[in-house]
């Protein structure tokens, strides 16, 4: 938040089955790691209540949401499902598991079928959909309508008329989160008269624009807020 950043308190969240470092200290949640959206938003949200509770220096009525790549749905979801929720600024966010996130060539399906031929780890073609949302099918412990409502539950598109004021970045060249990720959500959002502002890079990827996105982002927040 730059010449800000002390007016702020930071809430970060250590998503289930995951392990969070800081300085000579680390946390490790429980849960599956395997439900890295719907339920990491349940975790973040659940998160911020405590710290609510527990920081009486938290204006509870002035809070956003913010995140990069997962990171970036699990902030649409949050402001989706979260009124405390004031604005959301999202970098690179998928926000549609069925059919906006094909990469290099590849459909959606035909990651999700290559997974499945060559049994990948998440970091082979097709991995992480087959960790995150068919692992527990395969292995009988959830049935396919299952699968296809936690695939509906973790696609901030489809809930996109619930989106407050939010902010999106997205480079045209990732080969990690298309940028139709971002086109789509702005449609949902033009079509719903939702509040947003969002920014496509020329020749940017996952990361998108390194030196416009902050600024860009702190004044969105600062002003969505109101902190001067």
């Amino acid at each position: 938040m730059g010449n800000l950043r002390d007016r702020f308190i930071y809430v970060v969240p250590a998503y289930r089955g995951e392990t969070f470092n800081f300085k000579d200290k680390t946390f490790t949640s429980e849960g599956d790691r395997r439900d890295a959206l719907d339920g990491a938003t349940d975790d973040a949200i659940a998160l911020l209540s405590v710290a609510i509770q527990t920081t009486p220096e938290i204006d509870a009525k002035r809070i956003c949401a913010f995140g990069r790549s997962r990171g970036g749905t699990v902030a649409l979801l949050m402001g989706i499902r979260d009124p405390r929720i004031k604005c959301v600024a999202n970098w690179s966010g998928p926000t549609d598991w069925f059919y906006a996130m094909g990469t290099e060539g590849w459909t959606e399906q035909e990651l999700w079928a290559e997974g499945l031929r060559i049994h990948a780890t998440p970091l082979e073609t097709g991995g992480q959909n087959l960790e995150r949302f068919l692992s527990r099918a395969i292995e009988g412990k959830a049935d396919l309508a299952a699968v296809r409502h936690n695939m509906i539950a973790s696609s901030p598109l489809y809930f996109a008329r619930h989106l407050g004021p939010s902010q999106h970045h997205y480079g045209l060249e990732d080969t990690s989160v298309p940028s139709r990720n971002g086109t789509q959500l702005v449609e949902r959002l033009k079509n719903f008269h939702r509040a947003y502002t969002a920014f496509f890079y020329p020749n940017e990827g996952h990361d998108t624009d390194r030196i416009n996105a902050p600024v860009t982002t702190r004044k969105f927040i600062a002003d969505a807020l109101g902190v001067k």
